[in-house]
Parts: structure tokens; C-alpha cells; sequence
């Protein structure tokens, strides 16, 4: 998972590859392996690949918060894919999966579901289906439960804060999504993780479109796109050190 969001996507698939032979042979768990093999799959714009790799893991899971997050990943590939039929399908199994199994609230592990992270998916689904008034509602979801005190993931944070202003984009909301990204400019370097900068990369090519051209605010907001992915930090020496 983790060479998967520095953008080493080929060691993350054999990782993922090894790690569900593995947990086939020991009678393990096998969720996790397959939400890895998916997820860089999709990275890699295997969308039919990712979206069955998660359905696969779907079916080979007992119920816990991994088997609603396969779910909800088969829904983002399948709409990455254009199927919004089987991503609508995929959602329906996610919801009804995450009534079945609920984090506790000190569950605190990388392979936890909170609302929070479960909102990024329903961002991302609702937006590309077209519902905007859902895909911030989604973010309203994330928000609140920070609000309220939940644990902040940085990078988790971050891609709310970039699918949002995605969707304040396509409503037409243009200092909307500026509002978002001013938000997005504190995220420390380290934590600007390769799936964030993909989710601004998405953003950048979205303000490309005819409608925006000669806007000041348009080529403010891509320059800001540009500094913030040029600073996270990377393979450098400085990293390298112990």
C-alpha cells in the first residue's frame, strides 16, 4: 500500500501479488491483498482489472470495515470505467456492508474505515455519476466528523479537500474550488502523498477546458497546483538518511 502512494506501482503489485499467495497458503485474512492488488491497478488504469479485483476480494471477505472499503473501491473503478450501473450495484453493497460492520471508534489502524474515508469514495462515485449535490454531501459527512473529533489522516483530508473543489469545478463554482485549494496549500510536503498530487493533477486538467481560458483566477489556481506538487517530497537524499 505504501510503494503504491509513493508511485512505485510495479513493486506494490508484486507486494500485493506475493501477499495473497501468502494468505491464501496460511488461511489468513485475504482482504487486504486484494484491496492492494486493486488499488494499483486503478492507478495504472486497469479499471476492469481493479474493479473485479475488488469484487473478487468482496466475495472473499468475512465482514469487517475491508470488505465495505472493496465495495466501495469496485464502485470507483467501475465509474472510472463509465459502468455506473455496476458502480451503482457496488455502492449498494458497500451501504449495505457498513451496516453490518462498524469501526470502533479506537480503531485507529491504517486498515480502519471511518466515515471520513468512506465519504471520500461517496465524493468520488456521486461526482462522476453526475450528482454534485451528493458528492458534497459526502464532503459535509467528512467534515463533520472531524468537527466532531474525529482523527484527522492528513492525506485522507487532503483528497476531500481536492474532490471537493473538483465538484464546486463542474457546479460552476469556480472560487469555490479556489476556497478548497487555499485550504490544501497548509498540507506539509511530506504528507503530499502520490494520491494526492494525482487528485490535483485530475484538477489541473479540468481547468484546462475552453470555458476557462484568459481567467486570472484559472491560471492563479494552476500555479498553485504546480508549487504544491513540486514540493512534495520525493526519492532525494535527504530522505534517504536514517
Amino acid at each position: 500500500m505504501i510503494l503504491g502512494d509513493v508511485d512505485l506501482d510495479a513493486a506494490a503489485e508484486e507486494y500485493a501479488a506475493a501477499a495473497l499467495i501468502l494468505a491464501q497458503e496460511a488461511g489468513a485474512s485475504e482482504s487486504f491483498a486484494w484491496y492492494a492488488q486493486a488499488k494499483t491497478a486503478c492507478w495504472q488504469n486497469r479499471f476492469i482489472e481493479a474493479a473485479d479485483l475488488a469484487r473478487q476480494g468482496f466475495e472473499a471477505s468475512s465482514p469487517n470495515p475491508m470488505k465495505t472499503q472493496l465495495a466501495w473501491y469496485e464502485a470507483n473503478a467501475a465509474v472510472l470505467l463509465g459502468d455506473k450501473n455496476r458502480a451503482r450495484e457496488a455502492v449498494t453493497r458497500a451501504e449495505q456492508s457498513a451496516e453490518a460492520t462498524h469501526d470502533t471508534p479506537s480503531d485507529h489502524s491504517v486498515w480502519s474505515f471511518p466515515i471520513e474515508r468512506q465519504a471520500l469514495f461517496a465524493l468520488s462515485v456521486a461526482m462522476r455519476t453526475g450528482d454534485l449535490d451528493g458528492a458534497l454531501q459526502a464532503a459535509g459527512m467528512a467534515d463533520s466528523a472531524w468537527a466532531a473529533g474525529a482523527l484527522i489522516s492528513p492525506a485522507n483530508w487532503a483528497q476531500i479537500r481536492v474532490g471537493t473543489g473538483v465538484a464546486h469545478l463542474l457546479n460552476g463554482d469556480l472560487e469555490g474550488t479556489a476556497e478548497e485549494l487555499t485550504k490544501l496549500l497548509t498540507l506539509d510536503p511530506g504528507m503530499r502523498l502520490t494520491t494526492v498530487t494525482r487528485y490535483l493533477a485530475d484538477l489541473d486538467r479540468r481547468l484546462n477546458g475552453p470555458r476557462f481560458h484568459g481567467s486570472p483566477l484559472v491560471a492563479q489556481l494552476k500555479q498553485q497546483i504546480r508549487d504544491f506538487n513540486a514540493a512534495a517530497l520525493t526519492d532525494d537524499e535527504d530522505m534517504e538518511s536514517p
